[in-house]
């Protein structure tokens, strides 16, 4: 076999084997996102009644999983209640237990008595990091 096969048939693999590790890295994105969209919907579901989560879109495939949420209620035990027409929190695809809530669109606070406060925040909200363990 001449020199010039052989180097054809390295690049070929070489090529073949960088695009078998670009297709498992682009379904390993897919797999987490469904999979952070479901724990998403699992802990609203956890929230308890009055929990609520209007819609949940996920994009920033490749290297992040930015997730937009719109219609999003939190009520707590105290009756206190936080609303936020449209928020938005990142990720990344190896690392799911570090968040950066990144935008908060119409946040209002509804206390026990029907008190509405509406609070207006700008640039990064929150970094939020928990373990198995909560």
């Amino acid at each position: 076999m001449s020199e010039a096969r052989k180097t054809g048939r390295v690049l070929i693999g070489l090529w073949a084997a960088a695009g078998i590790l670009v297709m498992g890295a682009g379904a390993g994105w897919f797999w987490a996102a469904e999979q952070t969209t479901a724990s998403v919907r699992a802990a609203v579901a956890k929230a308890g009644a009055g929990a609520a989560l209007g819609g949940l879109n996920v994009n920033g495939f490749p290297f992040r999983l930015t997730h937009e949420a719109t219609g999003v209620v939190l009520p707590s035990a105290g009756g206190w209640r936080i609303e936020a027409a449209r928020l938005t929190a990142t990720t990344l695809p190896l690392e799911t237990n570090h968040w950066v809530v990144e935008e908060i669109e119409g946040l209002t606070l509804l206390g026990p008595q029907g008190a509405r406060y509406a609070l207006a925040l700008t640039g990064p909200q929150a970094s939020l990091s928990w373990t198995s363990r909560g």
